[in-house]
């Protein structure tokens, strides 16, 4: 009996099992590429393309709305109070006067009639303001907008329909 010996492939035959063999690794090389871009395409340029898209949507967000017809610090109308404020200051070693003529920015124009409306509080709260303070307290120019914050403030408090945006001292006399 002839032992039998392990066959070997022919040479054609091992020429297709490596053929076949490069072939698959041809195939697994490509799969691996084309996961590894879309790893990088959906993770790194995600993350880019999504803070552009962030920062785009913030400036949108900044921008005016074309519609709006007047913005947070551009009043729609203005309320002239006809007559002067003249109040002391709270000083209380001198008498010491301080007389103003305020027009008051509001928004929307509806407020007009509201802020007209109520008038005589409008000019208390400003009194008040003025009188709760010396004159040291008011003859700088940024202790006068201080002020004018503080009487925006207290009058939008007052306000149902919209509010007032400004505050404008047209005349201030201290004497």
């Amino acid at each position: 009996m002839a032992a039998e010996q392990p066959q070997t492939p022919s040479g054609s035959n091992l020429r297709q099992s490596l053929r076949n063999y490069a072939v698959l690794v041809i195939l697994v090389l490509v799969v691996q590429i084309g996961l590894v871009l879309f790893i990088i395409r959906t993770v790194i340029i995600g993350r880019q393309e999504s803070a552009q898209n962030a920062a785009l949507r913030a400036l949108e967000a900044l921008k005016e709305p074309e519609n709006e017809p007047a913005l947070p610090d551009k009043p729609a109308k203005l309320y002239d109070i006809k007559e002067d404020l003249l109040t002391n200051s709270a000083d209380s070693d001198r008498n010491r006067y301080v007389k103003v003529h305020v027009q008051l920015g509001v928004t929307p124009e509806k407020v007009y009639d509201e802020v007209e409306q109520i008038e005589p509080k409008v000019i208390d709260t400003i009194l008040g303001i003025l009188m709760s303070r010396t004159v040291e307290e008011m003859d700088d120019p940024a202790d006068k907008e201080v002020i004018k914050d503080e009487v925006k403030i207290a009058l939008n408090k007052y306000l149902r329909q919209g509010e007032v945006v400004k505050v404008y001292f047209t005349a201030f006399l201290i004497q």
